[in-house]
């Protein structure tokens, strides 16, 4: 009896939370284990110096930055779901390159698209969950995917250690086919979710400028962007 309660306290408040859930899972396990490798494999298959990965992750992060307003506008012209799945197929796309790279040049040229793609992900995905979730259930709802991330990236950091203790260049090799496969499934998940209010509005509705202020006036959000850009400089300090 004690567990069947605990049981359906853990349930996510709503079939559509837990299909969300399932969606961070995949997404955090194809990343989880390509970055708990990647620094092996940048530098051991590549054959790229800590000091180029490094620089490489500058160039990207800069080009995230600067591609966040353009990747936001697309998300606004053509809606939030079909923008994530989009997203999420090129991102599969990226991996699937990773293999073939020879040099720095190609290495900054796909980290630099890698994360031009993915702003216009994260863009989609916060645009989609706010817009689809109801209010009530909105915190709820998001906390339970960010525990599925954390459980995606521990399996995902799992699967890459055990290709770092083989010590196989075969297995190194394979980190970004599997990658690839998993950001696949994740498209097609996406692809299966329901479409959010945002995907049926006409051109003319996303011309309406929405009441409120905008974001570089709410000190609120600026701050809470602010750390939060702080504590998540950490992920690319686990690719250098």
């Amino acid at each position: 009896m004690i567990l069947d309660a605990a049981l359906r306290q853990a349930r996510p408040p709503s079939p559509l939370a837990g299909r969300l859930s399932a969606q961070s899972l995949l997404f955090a396990l194809g990343e989880g284990t390509f970055l708990t490798g990647s620094a092996v494999f940048f530098t051991q298959i590549v054959g790229l110096s800590a000091a180029q990965v490094g620089l490489g992750l500058t160039f990207a992060g800069i080009a995230s930055f600067l591609a966040a307003l353009p990747m936001g506008k697309l998300v606004d012209r053509f809606g939030p779901k079909k923008m994530w799945s989009l997203s999420a197929t090129g991102q599969a796309a990226m991996f699937a390159v990773w293999p073939f790279i020879t040099d720095f040049q190609g290495y900054v040229a796909m980290a630099v698209g890698m994360e031009v793609i993915g702003a216009l992900g994260g863009a989609a995905h916060g645009a989609y969950t706010i817009d689809v979730l109801p209010p009530e259930e909105r915190v709820k709802s998001r906390a339970y995917m960010y525990s599925a991330l954390n459980v995606g990236f521990t399996l995902g950091s799992m699967i890459g250690g055990v290709a770092l203790a083989i010590e196989s260049n075969k297995v190194l090799h394979a980190l970004p086919w599997f990658t690839t496969a998993a950001f696949l499934v994740n498209a097609a998940a996406i692809s299966r979710l329901p479409r959010a209010s945002h995907d049926d509005r006409t051109a003319e509705d996303r011309k309406v400028r929405i009441p409120g202020p905008g974001p570089l006036r709410n000190p609120g959000w600026l701050l809470t962007s602010f750390f939060g850009g702080v504590f998540w400089t950490n992920q690319g300090c686990s690719t250098s």
